[in-house]
C-alpha cells in the first residue's frame, strides 16, 4: 500500500487538533515540523533503496532515516495523538 500523501497526513493531523480543541498556532507548527520530517524520511528511503547494502552511505543514510523516524514519533508524543486516541469523524463508518 502506497504512502497517504504528505498534504492529506497534515490535513489529518490538523483534524486532529481540531477535534480535540488544540488548534493553536503552536500545535500547527509541530504538525509542519512532523511532515518536514516526513517528507525527509521519504527521500533518504529513496536514496538508500538506489545504494548498494554494502555500501557505507547506505548505514549513514539508514541513521538518518532512524533519526526522521524518531523525530516524528516525538512530536505524535507531544501532540498526544496515538492508534488509541484518535478522534474520529462524525462521518466515518464502522
Amino acid at each position: 500500500m502506497a504512502k497517504p500523501a504528505i498534504k492529506h497526513i497534515r490535513e489529518e493531523l490538523i483534524k486532529q487538533l481540531e477535534a480535540r480543541g488544540g488548534k493553536t498556532p503552536f500545535f500547527v507548527s509541530l504538525v509542519d515540523d512532523y511532515c518536514m520530517w516526513e517528507s525527509a524520511e521519504r527521500q533518504l528511503w529513496k536514496a538508500i533503496k538506489k545504494l548498494p547494502a554494502d555500501e557505507p552511505e547506505t548505514d549513514k543514510l539508514m541513521r538518518t532515516a532512524l533519526n526522521a523516524s524518531n523525530r516524528k514519533l516525538q512530536i505524535l508524543k507531544q501532540l498526544d495523538i496515538k492508534t488509541t486516541n484518535v478522534a474520529a469523524d462524525d462521518d466515518d463508518e464502522m
